[in-house]
Order: C-alpha cells, then structure tokens, then sequence
C-alpha cells in the first residue's frame, strides 16, 4: 500500500492526488471503526439502541412550607406507610380539592375559575400508591356510604309517590266533586315527582361519558380519583378515536365552563357550574406514553395537570420497633384522626353558604370568592 501511494503522490496530478489522498485517509478510518473494541460500526439487530433521552434527575423534596396546615397530614401519611412525600402530598391534595372546591372560586386574569385540581402521580408497583389513597379518601368513603343509605331509602320514597302519580293520572272522574277536588289537588298531581340526586362523591367509572351522566343526575361537586390510572389512559375512553373528546371534556371541566350534550333520544343536556378534582396514578411506562402524546400536548390537558414522579423507597424501608418510631406512628394516627373528622364535616356545611353574595378574602396567591346559588340548593357547589 506505502509504495502505491508513493508512486501516486509522484506522478499524479494535484487533483487526482488530493481524491486518491482522500480515499485512503476514509479507507482508514472505517477499517479503525471496525476493529476498535471488536465492534462493527454498523448498527445490528443484536446492539442495545442508543436512547434519545437520558436519565431522570433526582425528584425535588416537596414545598412543605407551602402546604400550611396540610403538611400535618401529609407526613403522616407518609410515615403511616413508608412511602414517597410526593404520594402523600398529591392523595391528599386531591381529597382536600374535592373538599373545597364547591364552596369557592378563585380569581385569575380573566375573572373566577374552579379550584379545582388535577393531579397525576407516576410511581412503580410497589410504592404505596393504594394505601396513601386509601387512608386520605377514608373520609370522602365514609361520607358516601352513609349518603348511599339515606338515597336508598329517598329512592323507595321517589318511587311511592312516582306510582301514586300514575295512578292519579290514569283515574277517570265521573261526578261534579271529583272535578271539583281535581281543581284542587291538579298542581300537585300533574307535576310528576323528580327522583332523588345520586349523593356519592367518587366516581370510578373515569369516562368522559360516566362523568357527564353522574354531574347530571347526582351532585355537582365530584372526584375522579383511581389508584390504577391504567384504566383511564389504556381504557375505551382514550383510545385514539376517543381521546381528543374525553381530554377536552375534563379540559372544560378543570375551566369550570358549561358543558352541553345533544342525544338524538332525548333532549339536549347543559351543566353548569359543575366542579370536577381528578386524581390518576400510573405506572412509569404510561406516563412515558402519556406525557409524550403529542394530541394530549397541544390540546392542553396536561397544562392542567400537577404531575408528581417521587424517587422510589422500595428495597429501603424497615421494619421499625423502636419507641420512637412507635410514638411517631401514635402521633400521625392522632393527625389523622383530626383530618378525618374535618374532611367529614365538610359535606354537612349549610347551604347557605352557597348563597350568600359573593364576598372576598385575600390570600397570598390570589382572591378567593365565595360561590352563589342560582338554583335549589342540592344542585349547587356542596359536595
């Protein structure tokens, strides 16, 4: 090879020397390529790819300060279950959101929007996602079992006077008494009782459609909250053909706009002021699937969504005997006592509440306004 290209840098041309120049150097470099390490400069199908993101920084300890007095039961949470602040924080977040947000607004640019909050928290099998669920919702739990008893005993009652009307209706008067007495008791009998809202607060079917049809026959104020967010994002309701419609759904429900519905069955459906919290948690490998969805992206649902991806405890928790892990334990539960029985009363705040006119309160992030009633008070922002 060393003689060729002596004689070639000789005799050639300054042209011709440059290309065969060149040609070798390239020869050269894709001969070291090939050899350096034993590997071939050609990717094949047995090679790892090289991935195109790299790895996720260390998760930010939680904003405790601006928590306030929910950061109470957020450690207790987590020390009640070993797992992550970040879950804590974002189970009770949602309780607290679903609690509150039908008594107030708050103020930004363009006037009142909801309080409400959505959250998506993205942690492995393994983290404690359904206990820390479990032990904030207990309340919301309580709540709708003894709001499910007394709406059993309200649908025996609906359906009672429901017959009594039928039976009213069919009734055919034959003298001058009966027509009299009709006069009377008509504005009673020809108005057919309306049956009972639906009181229960947790909604576990996570389609768009579920959602619409419990904001239109139950209570106003709800929550979303599922510990396998699996079946929201891999379900029917966000297959591709579904997924725009059910992201600009809750979109509009996070806004606080109305939301109207046309059935060729039946009459058109427009809900207003209807207050919706949503609380997912996923595995890492939807979230991927999520967060890189163009469509969910440029529609700007998870603009209005609080994500939460906590550094992992698993393979690092012990199990603990010490008195002092056993106070810490007896005083988490004591917090979470009080939370409870709080996030209990809740519900039973009187509906004058919402209808009194709206008065401010400053805060530091903003105004919070008080939420007016323009109609029966069941059908307003009390949860």
């Amino acid at each position: 090879m060393a003689p060729l290209l002596l004689w070639t840098c000789v005799s050639a041309e300054p042209a011709a020397l440059f290309a065969t120049l060149l040609a070798v150097g390239l020869r050269r470099v894709f001969e070291a390529r090939k050899s350096s390490k034993g590997e071939s400069c050609v990717s094949t199908p047995e090679s790892e790819p090289t991935p195109l993101y790299g790895e996720l920084s260390q998760a930010q300890p939680i904003p405790w300060l601006a928590l306030g007095p929910l950061a109470e039961p957020v450690r207790a949470i987590s020390t009640l279950t070993q797992a992550p602040d970040a879950i804590a924080m974002q189970s009770l977040l949602a309780v607290v959101s679903t609690a509150t947000q039908g008594l107030a607004d708050a103020e930004a640019l363009h006037g009142a929007v909801p309080i409400s909050l959505f959250l998506i928290t993205v942690a492995q099998s393994g983290e404690r996602k359904s206990a820390c669920d479990g032990l904030a919702t207990a309340a919301i739990k309580e709540v709708d079992q003894e709001r499910e008893r007394h709406h059993r005993l309200s649908k025996r009652v609906f359906e009672a006077e429901l017959l009594k009307f039928q039976k009213g209706q069919r009734r055919k008067r034959s003298n001058d008494s009966d027509v009299i007495e009709g006069a009377f008791i008509a504005p009673k009998v020809d108005l057919a009782p309306e049956p009972p809202l639906v009181p229960t607060i947790l909604i576990s079917d996570v389609t768009i459609e579920g959602v619409f049809r419990r904001l239109e026959t139950g209570t106003p104020s709800v929550a979303v909250i599922a510990d396998e967010g699996g079946q929201f994002f891999g379900g029917h309701s966000m297959k591709r053909e579904n997924a725009l419609k059910t992201a600009t759904g809750f979109s509009k429900f996070w806004d606080g706009t109305l939301f109207s519905k046309a059935r060729a069955s039946s009459e058109p459906v427009v809900l207003y002021g209807k207050r919706v919290s949503l609380h997912l948690m996923i595995q890492p490998g939807v979230a991927q699937d999520v967060v890189g969805d163009p469509m969910m992206k440029d529609q700007g649902f998870l603009s209005r969504v609080l994500i939460a991806r906590p550094d992992s405890k698993i393979g690092s928790r012990k199990i603990r005997k010490d008195a002092a892990y056993i106070g810490a334990v007896r005083e988490a539960k004591a917090v979470m006592l009080t939370y409870n029985e709080r996030m209990t009363c809740a519900p039973k705040t009187p509906p004058d509440l919402c209808r009194v006119r709206p008065t401010k309160g400053r805060t530091n992030e903003g105004t919070i306004y008080r939420r007016t009633d323009h109609s029966n008070y069941q059908r307003t922002g009390i949860w």
